[in-house]
């Protein structure tokens, strides 16, 4: 098994990649009458996640720029509190952090990150 990745200029141009790869995975080519239809509910499916992300309840982020570095994955307060040169260490070494446990201990070790905070179990009640 080998691991391919590919980027797409357009929508259009990833919809007949993954056409082509899903007829492929069924050990059809290109010229399969189906292919037409298999990149046409490609394109659809693209359509309504777009569609669905617009009138979601936010908005998704838009991707950073080729060689911004990792300074969108952070609020402003910390890009105004810590360089770009700073930052960078901190999301490889968080990344290291996580990188070789299984999904389920990542996710422990998420939850036990969370109940260590300070404020964790503390309800607050707006009282008036």
């Amino acid at each position: 098994m080998s691991e391919v990745h590919l980027r797409c200029q357009d929508e259009k141009q990833y919809a007949h990649w993954m056409g082509a790869c899903r007829l492929a995975a069924r050990g059809r080519t290109m010229a399969d009458s189906t292919y037409r239809a298999e990149v046409q509910n490609i394109l659809a499916f693209l359509q309504l996640q777009r569609a669905g992300s617009i009138s979601g309840p936010t908005a998704n982020p838009t991707p950073a720029p080729d060689g911004a570095g990792p300074t969108w994955l952070f609020p402003p307060r910390y890009q105004k509190k810590f360089k770009p040169k700073q930052l960078t260490p901190r999301v490889l070494e968080a990344y290291q952090n996580v990188a070789q446990l299984s999904l389920t201990e990542a996710k422990m070790r998420f939850l036990k990150a969370w109940q260590a905070l300070p404020d964790f179990g503390i309800t607050y009640f707006v009282v008036r």
